[in-house]
This record gives C-alpha cells, sequence and structure tokens, in this order.
C-alpha cells in the first residue's frame, strides 16, 4: 500500500476539528456536571424548608397549647411565685399586682375574701 501523505493545512484542519469535537465532548460533560449539582442543591434546600417547617407546624402547636393553658389565675400564681416578699417603694396610683380580696375569694375561703 502506498503511503498517502496529505498537505500540513489539511492534516491541522483534522486535527483542530478534532479538538474542537473534544472540547464539546468536554464542554457537555461539564454542563451535565452543573446540572446535576444544581439539582443537588435544589433537593437539600427542599429538605431544610422541609425541617424548617416541620420545626414550625411544632411550635405552633406548643404555642396554642401553652395559651389555651394560661388562665388569669395562673399568671397570678406565678406572679406571686417569683415574688421576693418586697413591697414596692413607689406606687403611681395603679391597681396592685394581686388583688388580695379576689384571691381569697378564688381560694373557697370562708371569708370570701373580706375582712
Amino acid at each position: 500500500m502506498p503511503n498517502i501523505r496529505f498537505s500540513p493545512e489539511y492534516e491541522g484542519a483534522i486535527e483542530a476539528k478534532q479538538v474542537a469535537q473534544q472540547q464539546g465532548e468536554t464542554q457537555k460533560q461539564v454542563l451535565a456536571q452543573r446540572e446535576i449539582e444544581a439539582q443537588q442543591k435544589v433537593a437539600t434546600a427542599k429538605g431544610e424548608a422541609e425541617s424548617i417547617l416541620v420545626v414550625a407546624q411544632g411550635q405552633a402547636k406548643a404555642n396554642d397549647a401553652l395559651s389555651r393553658s394560661i388562665s388569669s389565675i395562673l399568671v397570678q400564681y406565678k406572679s406571686i411565685e417569683k415574688w421576693n416578699g418586697i413591697l414596692p417603694q413607689v406606687s403611681g396610683g395603679a391597681v396592685p399586682l394581686v388583688d388580695l380580696d379576689k384571691m381569697g375569694s378564688l381560694s373557697g375561703g370562708a371569708e370570701g375574701g373580706k375582712r
């Protein structure tokens, strides 16, 4: 078989075409990898959003249960529980924090809270 040689320009053109095809394939692979990474980020973000939603729903249920359990009696009880026993030194004419007359009637005292 005879040895066929092409012109350097023709060989250069063929080589350039092969290089361009390889670069095209490389770019396709890079694009596919970026699409996969983007899908992973979307999945991660959705998972985090669902997690936040579940926590928020749980907190909302807890807040609802807490708000249903709070009463004026409970608030007064907690106030008395935390009171250090010292009366305020200054009063601006405001209603006292704890109405002892009401407390006596709520506790079922025989005197009805009156002295």
